[in-house]
């Protein structure tokens, strides 16, 4: 059992290696304009979240309002 749990420790690490080895450039300098593209994208998936949030308050506001006045 104890070698089961060590195998899945070393898996995690090896995957959070790959992330950061996928995430940034292994030489060592930051390409300004790849930082802000990701920033951008970021930046548009939070407002789509945002928005249907925002969309999913509103409906049921309006619902509980339909409700309400019936």
């Amino acid at each position: 059992m104890r070698g089961k749990v060590n195998q899945a420790k070393v898996l995690a690490e090896n995957e959070e290696e790959n992330f950061v080895d996928t995430r940034f450039p292994s030489n060592g300098k930051l390409n300004l304009n790849e930082l802000l593209h990701r920033r951008k994208e970021e930046k548009r998936i939070e407002n789509n979240l945002n928005l249907k949030i925002i969309s999913g308050v509103g409906a049921v506001a309006v619902i509980v309002i339909l409700i309400i006045s019936f």
